[in-house]
């Protein structure tokens, strides 16, 4: 029998933002958990995927918790992945004890179909970080898949430069089995004139067994960033990232953001972004847009695919 994936597997794995092609091998095949890697800014993900360090959004804590010492407020981000899979982030941050505090949560339902058990199913994940194959639960039919990520983190300032430590608790259930591991973030940052700068490592712990030995997909960012810059009567901001992934594949990304207010708390930003993608069909160009009144925010972004459906995020925050 020809192996099958779910059409909605594409557009789900683009979500994740950075994913690569994989295969199924054997009986007991490795997978790291990809919720880790689930985009927690649709700000960024317009951006190419570089976060916005020079912002004070709460979703900071899923890239570097060293910018929790000065995030506030709310986030809620949505995808919706066609008719069978679904994923969000939670984020909200406040101050504490000298510094900033902030928790979060990602997570991410679907459905996929994969055919005969070890039939070597291949499944092109898009736009970025590889993954080894797929769990030994994901077997023949329709089978339903979760997994989630809970975030505690807090940053604060030491002799000049913004330090910060994130924990996570990982769930993964899928069919009758299930699986737990936790994993940790270090981050620091500094102001540079106008610009931001900013180191995180991340995802670092022991590996997930659900399904056979897994790993984490531990990476290393390096990124800055700064908004506001006055160009005429517009407002210039500019991201930049570049990421060494555990597999030693390097992807740089970055973008440009404009911003224009008409009136005095009435925002509206456009961006554009690119990202290098090593590999799956996902376009390297991102765009998106925000329209800030006030304290609320609302964020758009949106990543084409070649061939299958494009990925849209949304994010309503209050700040």
């Amino acid at each position: 029998m020809k192996p099958k994936a779910s059409k909605a597997l594409p557009v789900l794995f683009l979500s994740l933002g950075s994913l690569g092609a994989a295969a199924l091998a054997g009986q007991t095949p490795r997978r790291e958990p990809a919720v880790v890697e689930l985009p927690g800014s649709t700000r960024a993900m317009a951006l190419g995927h570089a976060y916005q360090l020079g912002g004070r959004d709460p979703d900071a804590l899923f890239y570097n918790p060293a910018l929790v010492e000065r995030a506030r407020g709310i986030s809620l981000g949505l995808h919706v992945l066609g008719d069978v899979s679904l994923a969000a982030t939670l984020a909200a941050s406040t101050e504490w004890l000298g510094g900033g505090v902030a928790v979060g949560v990602r997570a991410m339902e679907y459905e996929t179909f994969i055919g005969e058990p070890g039939a070597g199913v291949p499944l092109r994940f898009v736009s970025g970080t590889r993954h080894d194959g797929l769990d030994a639960f994901l077997r023949e039919g329709n089978v339903g898949v979760s997994e989630l990520v809970a975030t505690a983190a807090y940053g604060r300032r030491l002799l000049g430069v913004r330090v910060g430590l994130a924990g996570k608790l990982i769930d993964q259930r899928g069919g009758a089995e299930r699986d737990r591991g936790f994993a940790l973030d270090f981050g620091v940052s500094r102001d540079v004139g106008r610009a931001t700068v900013g180191l995180a490592v991340q995802d670092l712990g022991p590996a997930l067994e659900l399904g056979g030995e897994g790993r984490l997909p531990t990476r290393v960012t390096l990124g800055a960033g700064g908004y506001g810059k006055p160009v005429g009567p517009l407002d210039l901001g500019l991201a930049a990232a570049i990421t060494r992934r555990a597999d030693g594949e390097v992807i740089p990304g970055g973008g440009v953001e404009v911003g224009y207010w008409p009136v005095t708390g009435r925002t509206f930003v456009a961006r554009v972004g690119v990202r290098r993608v090593p590999e799956g069909e996902a376009l390297p160009v991102t765009f998106g847009g925000s329209f800030w009144g006030d304290r609320l925010v609302l964020d758009y972004a949106f990543q084409a695919v070649d061939g299958a459906e494009g990925v849209h995020r949304v994010t309503l925050g209050w700040r």
